[in-house]
């Protein structure tokens, strides 16, 4: 099945060096190639026996048909007809609305997946918005689920009634929509590969090669993980295109080494952080302490806090106001910064959290009400052994 729908899209790639368009075939395609080409295609699949296959390439080439107003040259349209007619009883009058029961019901079953598909495959839309990543995504996941949405295609052509009966409908927005989703998934096939291979593949190496450059023994470790990780990213991309690729070897490496180099790092580092000690200056510092640590396993029940200070010298009080949706809201609250030292996943570390806590005002007095957990500000590793 693919080698003859290949005609399709393998003559598109030939056609176009797939630069973003906007409009149904790539620029400097012209729609009677497309039609020629899939005129040759369905003739050969109906020649091999493969009805479903040829249908859905008939009813994908019926676009170029409502579009060219009668303008194709030469014996196309006869050759068209005649591999239709192999595949389809003629529409007559007596046959009319049994064409349109099957032309509803494979509409309602297919829908949700030819748009999904034709979305995945919208190869002919400017894609000026997307990050080099996001369009590399987007051309490796089209790559990727091609055989299903040329097998949904198949499935949909085999349930649909003649081309005739979408031609006759082509005013109705709805009939045309599913012959140029059709049509898509039709011509996209392979359109990808040369601009994986000569865009996306030599950027990847590039853009992988200055994430290692631009980092040195003296990056901090954050920008270091990041580079790290955006490398692995486009050694993914250029692996999924081409996995015999030269440089891949080398660059996953140097990727490796930069990883162990951050870790080394963060493990330095972790032996030297230590915990704030009490800052609070209150008489009921245990007290609160147990309190701020209840309110913290609230907020936080799967952790496991081991060790909690107090970094705040004492309450801080403000007024606040906001919005929620069209009403005020306001508040008079109380703060106070505490330090929390949680069990870590790896033995021996516990992670430590700069967090505040509030209270509110009841509105009575002097009192408020019972801490609770606010925002964490920053975190970090240490060694248990030097809590």
């Amino acid at each position: 099945m693919r080698k003859a729908f290949g005609l399709v899209g393998g003559m598109l790639v030939m056609l176009t060096c797939l630069a973003p368009v906007r409009a149904q075939l790539p620029p400097g395609v012209k729609p009677i190639d497309v039609f020629t080409a899939g005129v040759d295609a369905a003739e050969k699949l109906v020649a091999d026996g493969k009805k479903n296959e040829a249908r859905f390439v008939l009813l994908g080439l019926a676009p170029i048909i409502q579009r060219a107003q009668g303008q194709l040259p030469g014996d196309l349209l006869p050759r068209y007809e005649k591999a239709m007619n192999a595949l389809w009883e003629p529409l007559t009058e007596a046959n009319q609305a049994a064409a349109g029961a099957a032309y509803k019901a494979a509409n309602a079953e297919f829908e949700a997946e030819l748009t999904r598909y034709a979305i995945a495959l919208d190869l002919f839309t400017p894609k000026d918005s997307l990050s080099f990543e996001q369009y590399a995504n987007f051309l490796l996941k089209a790559k990727e689920c091609y055989p299903k949405a040329e097998a949904c295609g198949v499935a949909y052509a085999a349930k649909a009634p003649s081309p005739v009966l979408y031609l006759k409908l082509a005013t109705q927005t709805t009939a045309f929509q599913y012959l140029n989703y059709l049509q898509r998934i039709l011509i996209s096939d392979g359109l990808w590969q040369p601009f994986l291979e000569k865009n996306i593949l030599p950027r990847s190496l590039q853009k992988a090669g200055e994430e290692l450059a631009r980092i040195t023994d003296d990056s901090p470790v954050h920008a270091m993980l990041m580079a790290a990780d955006k490398v692995r990213e486009y050694v993914g991309y250029a692996k999924a295109i081409d996995p015999k690729q030269p440089q891949l070897a080398d660059l996953s490496a140097k990727a490796d080494a930069l990883l162990k180099k951050a870790e080394a790092k963060i493990a330095l580092q972790t032996a030297e952080n230590r915990m704030p000690g009490d800052s609070y200056k209150g008489n009921d510092l245990e007290a609160l302490r147990t309190q701020l640590m209840a309110a913290y396993r609230r907020a936080f029940p799967n952790e496991k806090p081991v060790k909690l200070t107090i970094r705040g010298d004492a309450w801080t009080e403000t007024a606040e106001a906001w919005s929620e949706g069209d009403t005020i809201r306001s508040g008079i609250f109380r703060w106070l910064e505490a330090a929390v030292a949680v069990e870590n996943e790896k033995a021996g570390e516990v992670r430590v959290f700069y967090v505040r806590f509030g209270r509110q005002w009841t509105g009575r007095a002097d009192e408020f009400g019972e801490p609770y957990y606010s925002r964490t500000s920053l975190s970090y590793n240490m060694l248990k052994s030097n809590l």
